[in-house]
């Protein structure tokens, strides 16, 4: 009897163990997942910003060379080529 009992708490433990390695690595998962997610904001953010500097800076070069028909209204059939490109 003490055998069976001996094995049974041996095998609690490797059990105990075991779970306690898969929720670790179930919160390392969700860790990485939330990491990449705010990475690709990040990114995507960053492409937004350029792409609004690129604008201003075509704004004023066409002010300072003397075109009257420029605009701070973006062209958005660009955006829509990069978030179809995106997907």
């Amino acid at each position: 009897m003490t055998s069976a009992s001996t094995s049974i708490e041996a095998l609690m433990t490797e059990l105990r163990a075991a779970s306690a390695d898969l929720a670790k690595s179930a919160t390392i998962g969700t860790s990485t997942m939330v990491l990449r997610s705010k990475l690709s904001n990040a990114i995507r953010d960053a492409e937004k910003a350029e792409r609004a500097a690129e604008d201003l800076r075509a704004v004023a070069s066409a002010i300072i060379n003397g075109d009257e028909q420029t605009s701070l209204v973006p062209d958005p059939t660009r955006d829509i080529e990069v978030e179809s490109a995106d997907s």
